[in-house]
């Protein structure tokens, strides 16, 4: 499915924030996020402890992705407690 959409770049994220598949657009454009082991595998665990990971965003932006990535943590751990 992701071969399918050409130059466009796409990703599969699991509910936690872990890169599950990337096609080769999106490889290109950030680089491989498959190969990560441990808590670095979770974008949201990257964001916040390597600066590198925040690069790929422009400054003014940053805090309101953080808050993004956030929320969607507790979004993910509120369906954990049900």
């Amino acid at each position: 499915m992701l071969d399918l959409l050409g130059d466009t770049p796409a990703l599969v994220l699991s509910d936690l924030g872990e890169v599950l598949a990337q096609n080769r657009a999106a490889v290109l454009l950030t680089g491989d996020h498959t190969g990560f082991s441990d808590d670095r595998r979770y974008v949201v665990h990257r964001w916040f402890t390597d600066p590198a990971a925040r690069a790929v965003c422009p400054p003014e932006e940053q805090e309101y992705h953080a808050c993004q990535l956030v929320a969607d943590l507790r979004a993910v751990a509120g369906l954990q407690v049900r």
